[in-house]
């Protein structure tokens, strides 16, 4: 039996995996999985743009700023694999 060769939009997969990394009470193991597999495809098919924190674009930035861009910025980026992708 001969296989179906499927083909996914990139851009599909990448709302999916930002929809997905959006949701608060997804395991960290789970958003580890989506961000390699999207980083990977990404990177493969030349389309990679780099991602930002969500916890950032959700008002870490301007919590980071407000207290004097400290050189630290972890605590205002939030967990590691809760990210948003360009």
């Amino acid at each position: 039996m001969a296989c179906k060769k499927l083909t996914v939009r990139v851009d599909f997969l990448k709302t999916f995996v930002n929809e997905q990394l959006a949701i608060e009470d997804t395991h960290e193991e789970y958003r580890k999985a989506l961000c390699l597999l999207l980083e990977k495809v990404l990177m493969d098919s030349g389309q990679y743009d780099g991602f930002q924190s969500y916890d950032w674009r959700h008002g870490g930035y301007d919590n980071w700023k407000k207290d004097g861009r400290p050189d630290d910025k972890t605590p205002y980026s939030g967990p590691r694999y809760k990210r948003a992708y360009y």
